[in-house]
C-alpha cells in the first residue's frame, strides 16, 4: 500500500511514523525547507496529559463576553468581526456549550489524552530522540472558590475513573512543590498539580523524528513541494500535483493543521476548523520556575524549558493570519509581567502560529468525504499532547 500524508509538522510527521511501522510506503509532504517550522514550532511545548477541557463551555463563553465588551484588543480573545467563517464557528461553539455535548467532548479529549500518552512513552522508550523532555508536572492556578471547587471535583472523577495521579492543594502548599510561586503577584486560591504532565520542544522532535524516517525505514520519503492540485477519479483521490510533478496513492492524509481547508479547498472540501493564532515568547529562567504553570486568570502558561522559559498565550480569531501583532505581543508581556514583576522580557524571542480550532475540541481523525481521503486535523492548542494517540489511531484505521 502507498500513503501520500501531506503535511510535516509534529501531526503530520507521527502519522508518516505509525504508518510505515505497520510496513506501508509512505511520502510525506511539507511546503517548507524542515518538518515543523510552523505551528509546531510556536508552541508552548506543554505535554498536559491530565487535566484538559473542551474550550465551548459556560465559563470560556461569559468570560469571552464580559471582556469583549470592554476591549476588543486587550482581551485574551481578538476577533475578525467582518470574517463570516467565524459567524459559522460561533454557531459550532454554542452548540457544544451545552452541558450534554460538553460533558460528552470532554471524556473523549480525556481518553484520546490518555492513549496519546501511552503512545509517547513508549516511543521515547523505542527511539533515541534528544527534545529537551522533562516530566516536570503542572499546575493550574485558581483564584476563585467555586472554579477552585468544580476543578478539584473533576479531578477526583478524574483519579477514580482513569487512575490519573492529580491532587488538590491549597496556595501554601503550592508553594513548597513550586518554590517560584512565592514571587507571584496575584493572590491565587489554590492549585490542582498533576506531576505526570511534562514540557518538551515539539519542534526539535518532529525533525529528529523525521531524521529517524529518513534514516532508519526504507519505505519512507519526504518531498519539500507545495501541493497545489488534486486528481480525482470517481469518489477516490487518484494523484496529487507538485509544480513539476505528480505522485499517485492509494491512501491520501491532510496533515495540515490551520492551513487544511487550504488544502481541501482544492478538491473542493472543507472541514469544520477555524484558525487561531497564538503568541510564545522565549526568554532566560531568571525567575527560576522548575514545573509547568497555567494562569487559569490570564490565560497564559509558563513552561520551563531547557535554561529557557517560554510564556504562551492568547487567542486571535483572524483568519490564516500568523504574523506577529506588536499590539499583541506587548498584551502577553504584560500578562506575564503582571504575573511575575520579576521576569526578563528584554532580550526575547518571539514566535507565532496558528492552532487549527474545533468547536468541540474532539481532532478530526479518518475517512473525509471520499473513499481514500483521510483527515488528522483540529487539535487546537493540543496538537503535541493529543498527536502520539491520534497518529496511531489513523494508522490503524488506515491499515
Amino acid at each position: 500500500m502507498k500513503a501520500i500524508v501531506i503535511g510535516a509538522g509534529i501531526i503530520g510527521t507521527l502519522t508518516a511514523y505509525y504508518l510505515a511501522k505497520k510496513g506501508i510506503n509512505v511520502t510525506v509532504f511539507e511546503r517548507n525547507d524542515k518538518c515543523g517550522a510552523e505551528a509546531s514550532d510556536a508552541n508552548a511545548s506543554q505535554l498536559s496529559f491530565t487535566y484538559l477541557n473542551p474550550i465551548a463551555s459556560k465559563q470560556n463563553f461569559n468570560k469571552f463576553v464580559k471582556n469583549f465588551c470592554q476591549d476588543n484588543d486587550r482581551n485574551h480573545s481578538s476577533i475578525d468581526l467582518k470574517d463570516p467563517e467565524f459567524y459559522k464557528f460561533a454557531i459550532r461553539y454554542l452548540n457544544n456549550m451545552r452541558f450534554k455535548n460538553y460533558s460528552f467532548s470532554r471524556e473523549r479529549l480525556i481518553r484520546t489524552s490518555l492513549k496519546s500518552r501511552q503512545k509517547f512513552e513508549e516511543l521515547i522508550a523505542e527511539e533515541n530522540i534528544e527534545f529537551d523532555y522533562k516530566q516536570n508536572g503542572k499546575m493550574q492556578l485558581f483564584y476563585d472558590k467555586e472554579s477552585f471547587m468544580q476543578a478539584k471535583f473533576f479531578a477526583k472523577k478524574l483519579i477514580k475513573e482513569h487512575d490519573i495521579p492529580m491532587q488538590g492543594f491549597p496556595k501554601s502548599k503550592a508553594i513548597e512543590i513550586e518554590p517560584a510561586l512565592n514571587k507571584f503577584q496575584d493572590n491565587f486560591l489554590g492549585t490542582i498539580f498533576s506531576p505526570i504532565d511534562g514540557v518538551g520542544d515539539c519542534r526539535k522532535f518532529t525533525e529528529e523524528l523525521s531524521n529517524i524516517l529518513k534514516t532508519k525505514f526504507d519505505n519512507v520519503r519526504f518531498v519539500h513541494e507545495n501541493v497545489i492540485n488534486f486528481i480525482k477519479d470517481g469518489n477516490k483521490v487518484k494523484a496529487i500535483q507538485t509544480r513539476g510533478n505528480q505522485y499517485e496513492a492509494d491512501k491520501f492524509i491532510i496533515t495540515g493543521g490551520a492551513y487544511s481547508n487550504e488544502i481541501l479547498k482544492k478538491i473542493s472540501l472543507k472541514a469544520p476548523i477555524y484558525p487561531c493564532r497564538g503568541y510564545t515568547i522565549i526568554t532566560d529562567n531568571n525567575i527560576g520556575l522548575k514545573t509547568n504553570i497555567t494562569d487559569s486568570k490570564r490565560k497564559i502558561v509558563y513552561a520551563p524549558i531547557g535554561d529557557k522559559l517560554k510564556i504562551s498565550g492568547l487567542m486571535d480569531f483572524k483568519g490564516l493570519n500568523a504574523e506577529i501583532d506588536p499590539d499583541r505581543l506587548n498584551l502577553l508581556k504584560s500578562l506575564a509581567k503582571s504575573g511575575f514583576k520579576d521576569l526578563n522580557l528584554e532580550n526575547i524571542e518571539v514566535k507565532s502560529g496558528l492552532r487549527p480550532i474545533v468547536a468541540d475540541s474532539i481532532p478530526i481523525v479518518g475517512k473525509y468525504e471520499l473513499d481514500n481521503l483521510y483527515l488528522n486535523t483540529g487539535h487546537g492548542m493540543l496538537g503535541w499532547t493529543l498527536s502520539f494517540g491520534t497518529a496511531f489511531n489513523l494508522a490503524e484505521i488506515i491499515s
